[in-house]
């Protein structure tokens, strides 16, 4: 039952947080079996610093090895980490430490 509800998860959108922050989501149904959930999952906060965007957050379960894990990577990190979350606290997660990573920018 849970299962078939996350097969109708499909989005795309970017969202204003305030005046110099947005969060962009992007999850698309996928059928590869390196992706166990069977949706690929993008979601990132940006700010507008220096007349460019920088990524503060950005959490996905792109392919690292041979196969697509959720982790976050950080602003000022260079390997991302292993992450634990539901495809619904995505985004409040990624709200949250984008604005407490915003002012180390």
């Amino acid at each position: 039952m849970k299962e078939d509800r996350l097969r109708n998860i499909e989005t795309d959108h970017d969202w204003w947080i305030d005046e110099d922050s947005r969060i962009v989501t992007k999850i698309t149904k996928v059928n590869d079996p390196n992706y166990p959930l069977g949706f690929k999952i993008r979601c990132q906060f940006l700010c507008f610093k220096n007349d460019k965007w920088a990524e503060m957050v950005r959490v996905d379960n792109s392919i690292h090895g041979k196969e697509g894990y959720l982790h976050i990577h950080r602003f000022n990190k260079e390997k991302p980490e292993p992450i634990q979350l539901s495809i619904r606290d995505i985004e409040k997660f990624v709200i949250e430490e984008g604005i407490r990573l915003k002012k180390y920018l």
